[in-house]
């Protein structure tokens, strides 16, 4: 997968777009743009665009509609599984460069939410970050991660209906290079 078409999927427009392909297997435009609420048309075609452009999506069917063309989309490849796949190929610089898209795009998500909010009272109730740090071994990171991965799928694939808004949830998880942990040999 090119650099561009990771730094592409990373916008929080079209990650929402690709998650909602992603679950419905197969969508049309008017499909898309129910489902992820507040965009506009032109806005919509726009991330299409580019979302073909770099081959994440491609129209697998194309239905006539009243003299129209009406396109149906689908996900071309798994984009994470395909970044997780060609981690080890990429250069140090290239998965700084995603990192930092990852982390503008979670500035970007605060910054708007912030912008629009019209009382901050509820940011308790609406935004929240920590960080945990804990011992672990491998295994049981990887344990840790399946859990963490099926709570959020599960409620992942809740459809878009009134009273629920999408709400981004991000994780990252690092590693301490320190060999001098407490229990560690040095």
């Amino acid at each position: 997968m090119k650099k561009e078409a990771i730094q592409s999927m990373m916008n929080p427009v079209r990650l929402m777009i690709m998650r909602e392909i992603t679950k419905n297997g197969q969508m049309t435009t008017k499909e898309i743009q129910s489902a992820c609420g507040d965009i506009s048309q032109a806005t919509l075609y726009r991330h299409l665009s580019d979302l073909r452009k770099n081959d994440i999506i491609h129209v697998v069917a194309e239905n006539q509609i009243r003299g129209t063309i009406e396109k149906v989309y689908a996900i071309k490849v798994d984009p994470m599984t395909e970044i997780r796949g060609k981690v080890n190929q990429m250069t140090k610089k290239e998965l700084s460069d995603i990192f930092s898209q990852f982390i503008i795009s979670l500035l970007s998500d605060y910054d708007e939410y912030i912008k629009k909010s019209k009382s901050l009272s509820a940011l308790g109730k609406e935004f929240s970050m920590f960080t945990t740090s804990m011992f672990l071994t491998d295994e049981e990171t990887v344990t840790m991660i399946k859990e963490i991965q099926q709570i959020l799928k599960k409620n992942a694939d809740h459809d878009s209906q009134p009273g629920r808004r999408l709400r981004k949830v991000s994780t990252i998880l690092s590693t301490s290079l320190d060999t001098n942990i407490k229990g560690e040999k040095s």
